[in-house]
C-alpha cells in the first residue's frame, strides 16, 4: 500500500513533534481522511490526542506501530521536498527516491498499548475557560509535571496559533499564559 504525505513539515512539526514529547512509542492510525494518535506519558499524567488531515486514496484503516517517534522524525527530515510517498509493507515503511532510500521497521500490532480514553466523553465536557500559552511555557510545564504532585491537568487544546493547559489545586487556579504563572482565585 502506498501512502502519500503532502507538506512533510506539517506532519513533523504539528503532529510528530508533539507526540515525541509525550512518548517514544506511538500507534499512528491512518484513515481515508486523517492520521491520528492517542498517547500518554509513562506516569499517565498527560494524555495527548493528535490528529492531522490526510487525503488518502484508500478506505482501509492502517495502524503503524512506531517504536521510536524521534528517529522517524530524523529520517523524515533527511528527505528532500515537502511531498513524500511511502510504501507500507508487512512490518516496515519503505521510501525510495533518486537520492534517498530507507526502510523503517515497525512493531507488530498489540505491542504498543493505546490509552483507554473515551474521546467522545472528553469532548462532551463543557469547557468554559480559554487562554493562550506559549510553546516554551507549555514545554516548561510539561517537564515540571513529574515533580508537582498536588496539581491536576484540566485540558490541553491545540489550535493553529496556540496550545494551552490549565492546572488547578484545591485552593487556587493557576493560569499559565505568561512567563510567570499568575494565581487566579478559585471559582465556587
Amino acid at each position: 500500500m502506498i501512502i502519500s504525505i503532502n507538506e512533510k513539515e506539517n506532519l513533523i512539526n504539528k503532529f510528530l513533534n508533539p507526540i515525541s514529547n509525550i512518548s517514544d512509542l506511538s500507534v499512528l492510525t491512518i484513515d481515508s481522511n486523517k492520521i491520528t494518535s492517542l498517547n500518554k506519558t509513562a506516569d499517565n499524567n498527560v494524555v495527548l490526542f493528535a490528529e492531522i488531515p490526510y487525503s488518502g486514496d484508500s478506505n482501509t484503516k492502517i495502524d503503524l506501530n512506531v517504536p521510536n517517534v524521534k528517529k522517524l522524525i530524523k529520517i523524515l527530515e533527511t528527505i528532500d521536498g515537502s511531498n513524500i510517498e511511502f510504501t507500507i509493507n508487512n512490518n516496515n515503511l519503505e521510501y525510495k527516491s533518486s537520492h534517498t532510500k530507507f526502510k523503517y521497521h515497525l512493531l507488530e500490532n498489540g505491542i504498543i498499548t493505546i490509552p483507554s480514553i473515551n474521546l467522545n466523553k472528553v469532548n462532551s465536557f463543557e469547557w468554559d475557560t480559554e487562554f493562550i500559552i506559549t510553546y516554551d511555557k507549555f514545554t516548561q510545564l510539561h517537564k515540571s509535571s513529574t515533580f508537582i504532585t498536588d496539581m491536576t491537568p484540566t485540558q490541553i487544546t491545540q489550535t493553529e496559533t496556540a496550545i494551552g493547559t490549565l492546572y488547578y489545586t484545591p485552593t487556587q487556579f493557576v493560569q499559565a499564559n505568561s512567563n510567570v504563572p499568575t494565581p487566579i482565585p478559585a471559582s465556587s
